[in-house]
C-alpha cells in the first residue's frame, strides 16, 4: 500500500509540474503575441551607417538590397510595393538587388524572380546563402538602402525605404 501512495503522490506532482511549465508557455506566447509575434524585429537589421557585408558578386553602386523568403507572407506582402518603388525608375534595376531565399525548387522563387526581374538584379539562394548569410539575416522580408557602400536605411516594410538615402 505505501507504493501505491507513493506512486499516486508523484504522479501528482508530476501533473502539477507540468501545468505550471505549461501556464508559462502560454503565459509567453501570449507575450509574443503582443509583441507581433518576434519582440522588435528591426534589432535584427544592420544599423545605419554600417559598411556594406561584403558578398560574392556584390554589385558596385548598388543603392538598394532587398532580402525575401520564399516561406514569408510579409514577403509576399510587400512585393507590390517594391515593384512599385523599383518601377518608378529612382532606382536604376542594375541598382537594385532583390536575394529570394529558400528552395531553389519552390515555385514561390520562381514568382518573386518573374515579378521582379524587370525592374531589379533577382539572385535566388537557400537559406544561410552568401549573401542572406553576409547580412545575418534572420527574419524577412529586410530592406535596406546603400548610399557609398553604406547602410543608410533599414526597414522591414517598403513604404520605410521609399525615401531617398539620406547624403
Amino acid at each position: 500500500m505505501p507504493i501505491l501512495v507513493a506512486a499516486v503522490v508523484l504522479v501528482g506532482l508530476l501533473s502539477l509540474l507540468n501545468l505550471l511549465l505549461s501556464l508559462a508557455i502560454i503565459r509567453r506566447l501570449r507575450g509574443l503575441e503582443a509583441g507581433g509575434g518576434h519582440g522588435d524585429p528591426t534589432t535584427e537589421l544592420l544599423a545605419e551607417g554600417t559598411p556594406l557585408p561584403a558578398f560574392p558578386g556584390r554589385p558596385d553602386g548598388v543603392e538598394l538590397i532587398a532580402l525575401l523568403s520564399t516561406t514569408c507572407s510579409a514577403c509576399r506582402d510587400q512585393l507590390p510595393a517594391l515593384a512599385g518603388l523599383l518601377d518608378g525608375g529612382a532606382i536604376g534595376r542594375e541598382a537594385a538587388l532583390v536575394v529570394v531565399v529558400g528552395d531553389v525548387d519552390d515555385p514561390a522563387g520562381a514568382e518573386y524572380a518573374d515579378a521582379l526581374d524587370a525592374v531589379a538584379t533577382v539572385r535566388r539562394e537557400p537559406f544561410g546563402g552568401p549573401v542572406s548569410g553576409a547580412f545575418g539575416a534572420r527574419i524577412f522580408p529586410v530592406f535596406y538602402r546603400i548610399d557609398g557602400g553604406v547602410v543608410r536605411t533599414a526597414a522591414i516594410a517598403v513604404d520605410a525605404i521609399a525615401e531617398p538615402a539620406r547624403a
